[in-house]
């Protein structure tokens, strides 16, 4: 079964704004059930706009890997890309964690295919973060695929796009 590290659960909190429905999780270890990013999820929903919320939390979680040195100051922007199917390696693990994997990368362009327990908004806020984090101007998140519109597809696919010209430095 797949389990979330407590760091998590604290990104979370701070997200919320409060505990709420997520404090039965407080002091119960380092790593916690999966339910913790559906019940987190319907948090999120029932503060309306959830599609918008999970999206910026997304961005506001690929601002925190950057801060913890996740994608390393020193890397070029090729080899940042390179890492981002390791983005959730950190807080998620075990049976049904599920994978990130990258598919047609090239100047600008990379599809990506995930099937982790996050959802899809808060997924594409994750990548759009980290684009635009490593300095990428223009950056675009297109989900093209989605297992929770399609249950009979194994893999959400998107696809993100960056100008290659003008790349800013991260900060």
């Amino acid at each position: 079964m797949a389990e979330v590290h407590s760091t998590l659960l604290d990104f979370f909190i701070a997200q919320l704004g409060s505990v709420g429905s997520l404090a039965k999780y407080r002091k119960r270890g380092e790593w916690l059930p999966v339910r913790v990013i559906s019940e987190f999820t319907e948090a999120m929903k029932k503060k309306g706009r959830a599609y918008l919320l999970l999206r910026q939390a997304g961005q506001d979680f690929a601002a925190q890997l950057r801060a913890e040195g996740t994608f390393g100051d020193d890397l070029s922007f090729d080899e940042a890309v390179s890492l981002l199917p390791k983005t959730f390696i950190r807080y998620i693990r075990g049976d049904g964690s599920g994978i990130i994997k990258l598919e047609s990368v090239g100047s600008g362009f990379v599809r990506v295919l995930e099937n982790t327990p996050f959802p899809c908004s808060f997924t594409e806020g994750v990548f759009l973060g980290f684009l635009q984090g490593a300095g990428a101007r223009g950056a675009m998140v297109h989900q093209i695929l989605c297992r929770e519109e399609d249950p009979k597809e194994i893999f959400c696919v998107y696809e993100l796009k960056w100008m290659c010209a003008n790349r800013i430095q991260p900060k």
